[in-house]
């Protein structure tokens, strides 16, 4: 609800939804789609989420801070690019 690219995300998976089912879709299959959706979506939340604790608990600690380090890295660079780009 606080991120406004929501509802750029939304509105373009309707669209696709609306290509994929065709313009007399029903209710029924609208509700089907997305209900497909949104369960796959929390299905890959815990599929990310345990990966993500196996590995670190595979990793050495100095590879876990490594790593850590280089995804915060990573946004920094991406938060200047995306300011630079807003300005």
């Amino acid at each position: 609800m606080g991120n406004p690219w929501n509802v750029v995300y939304w509105s373009g998976a309707a669209g696709a939804v609306g290509a994929v089912l065709g313009e007399d879709a029903g209710a029924g299959s609208l509700a089907v789609f997305f209900a497909g959706f949104m369960t796959s979506s929390l299905a890959w939340c815990f599929v990310s989420a345990g990966l993500i604790a196996v590995l670190r608990r595979a990793l050495p600690p100095v590879a876990v801070r490594v790593l850590e380090a280089a995804c915060g890295a990573a946004l920094i660079v991406f938060a200047v690019l995306l300011a630079a780009r807003l300005l």
